[in-house]
């Protein structure tokens, strides 16, 4: 089945979010696009697709909450042009 998501190998989010999963989480390389093809256009959507795939545990969906609000923050930042 063809990869279709708002977020494609050649956007920034989904190389950064890609690389967490992949190196932070460990989650294997051949699942990462059908995760992000679970969730769509809705980012938020991560951590239940990860959760309910049983890809990860508490704490890593701790540690992903706390990536994701810092990346939101990041973002932000450089946006306004403050970072």
């Amino acid at each position: 089945m063809p990869y279709h998501s708002d977020l494609t190998p050649m956007d920034a989010n989904f190389n950064q979010i890609a690389h967490f999963l992949r190196h932070n989480l460990q989650i294997p390389e051949e699942q990462i696009p059908p995760i992000l093809q679970q969730c769509g256009s809705t980012p938020s959507r991560l951590l239940i697709v990860l959760w309910q795939n049983q890809l990860v545990s508490l704490t890593q969906i701790d540690d992903l909450c706390d990536w994701l609000a810092q990346h939101r923050a990041t973002s932000r930042l450089a946006i306004t042009g403050l970072g």
